[in-house]
């Protein structure tokens, strides 16, 4: 029953496209539009099918790595152009034009994050997620990724792993299981920080 009436929300706000609306922002930075559209109507008709799908409890993002072709920064002025709030990062992904030789991921320097988090709350997209992304054995370089991911706010890190639960700061664990997805020969792993109460705060409870 959801999916029918977030269908109906959606072909909804694609049909008012062309209505006249008002404008929800100027767009930033360069989307690198690729096609012959109007951006200002693109991003209206967007945001509206985002609202059209929170209200039934989804939220309508895009893997950074559909947008391979440019960098994260670039990627998300086009997602702010196309009127969605969420992305899953992709690690392998240079930052921005000026750090094309720096890769979104554990060992960013400080001025790139500062970039990514200005663009991040200019735009208002939430990076959900970052993967798919290998966890080291070593526990301390595992931490330094678990760390990097809740700095941003993440909520899950998608692996290739088999089973996974360390402890992280402030009481978070990251927990998962395996599960195959698109590699059909290794179990995709999607980790999920859960809080903990305060009477629990290891990973053997």
């Amino acid at each position: 029953m959801k999916s029918i009436a977030f269908g109906c929300a959606l072909l909804m706000s694609f049909g008012v496209m062309a209505a006249d609306a008002p404008k929800t922002g100027e767009l930033i930075g360069d989307p690198r539009i690729v096609a012959p559209l109007d951006p200002v109507k693109t991003r209206e008709a967007g945001v509206r099918a985002s609202e059209a799908a929170e209200k039934i409890g989804w939220r309508i993002g895009s893997q950074a790595y559909t947008l391979r072709d440019r960098t994260l920064v670039e990627a998300l002025d086009t997602l702010y152009m196309l009127g969605l709030k969420y992305v899953e990062a992709f690690p392998g992904q240079a930052v921005s034009p000026e750090y094309k030789n720096v890769k979104f991921n554990v060992g960013m320097p400080q001025e790139a994050i500062g970039l990514v988090r200005e663009r991040l709350d200019k735009t208002g997209i939430k990076i959900l997620s970052i993967g798919v992304i290998g966890i080291d054995k070593d526990e301390a370089k595992a931490r330094q990724l678990f760390e990097f991911a809740r700095s941003f706010g993440m909520e899950r890190i998608v692996t290739e792993a088999i089973s996974y639960a360390k402890e992280s700061s402030e009481g978070s664990i990251w927990t998962g299981h395996g599960r195959r997805k698109r590699h059909p020969r290794r179990p995709v792993l999607r980790l999920r920080r859960q809080t903990l109460p305060p009477c629990c705060r290891c990973s053997r409870c």
